[in-house]
């Protein structure tokens, strides 16, 4: 794949939309922990950005403090027609709110550890595929 579009909505400036192309996967291991660091200490919010692929294709990471989910879009024509999330420990109650484009409730059954989750996006910006070190599920919350 090579190269996606990074989209984060900053909740201090009226969730106003940043896009930075990214073109490699160093460049994008090292947002995301920028972006982690930044809300965690200055607003201590789990924040969430989209990676979006030249197909239109997503990845939507949640940046908890050790835990990410991951949610995977794939888009035809654009429609979307087929959606996984992250699957951690499915036995997990209860949600966490991530900023999105909004407030977001995602199961704590789709948090899974952080190093799994950044070779997972690794794996998806490189192939495009999603990675089999995690399991996913297309069960809506």
């Amino acid at each position: 794949m090579n190269e996606v579009q990074l989209h984060l909505y900053d909740p201090r400036r009226n969730a106003q939309q940043i896009v930075e192309t990214i073109n490699s996967s160093g460049r994008l291991q090292q947002r995301l922990e920028e972006i982690q660091s930044h809300y965690e200490s200055h607003l201590d919010q789990a924040i969430g950005v989209s990676l979006v692929d030249k197909s239109g294709n997503s990845l939507s990471v949640g940046l908890g403090k050790s835990e990410w989910a991951l949610i995977y879009s794939r888009m035809v024509s654009g429609e979307l027609v087929e959606q996984y999330a992250s699957l951690g420990d499915d036995s997990r109650e209860g949600s966490v709110a991530f900023y999105f484009e909004q407030w977001t409730d995602i199961p704590r059954k789709w948090l899974i550890p952080q190093s799994l989750a950044k070779e997972a996006v690794n794996e998806w910006f490189r192939s495009g595929k999603l990675s089999e070190v995690i399991r996913w599920t297309s069960d809506a919350y």
